[in-house]
């Protein structure tokens, strides 16, 4: 193990020298258009970028999330009802959206049986036509009783 690491963010964690500068490289790129992440903290770091800038941030708010608050609130109840020993556990997804709003990929930090359930639905749903594409959205999921 390198004796060199790099702290980006308590919600990025520890990457080598290698994976941050990869990183920064797409990063210092103007538009997210195009890129195409290959791993779940690469699409985590795309999307909240993406999230943050000013071009895409109220779309993001009011068109993506409205859109997933609405259709996944009732899939997640219907989760809990049909999963027995329901994990309540929290994780992480990040959605790749391409240009017409069909899931292209979907990344995970953790496995869950809740989270399964969602992806069964999640994997083949078709979200409103994204401003550029590859879109990506991060869904930090945490439940309370």
């Amino acid at each position: 193990m390198s004796k060199y690491r790099i702290f980006l963010h308590p919600r990025y964690g520890h990457w080598s020298i290698m994976k941050f500068f990869a990183l920064l490289c797409l990063l210092s790129i103007n538009s997210y258009a195009g890129i195409i992440a290959t791993s779940f903290e690469e699409a985590k770091v795309i999307a909240i970028e993406t999230e943050g800038d000013p071009k895409y941030s109220e779309y993001h708010s009011n068109v993506i999330m409205s859109y997933f608050g609405k259709k996944y609130s009732t899939i997640l109840k219907y989760c809990f009802i049909d999963v027995k020993n329901p994990d309540a556990s929290s994780f992480e997804l990040v959605v790749a959206l391409d240009e017409s709003g069909d899931v292209k990929s979907v990344f995970k930090d953790i496995e869950t049986n809740i989270g399964k359930c969602m992806l069964k639905e999640l994997e083949t749903d078709k979200f409103p036509k994204p401003m550029t594409s590859p879109y990506y959205i991060h869904l930090g999921m945490s439940f309370r009783d």
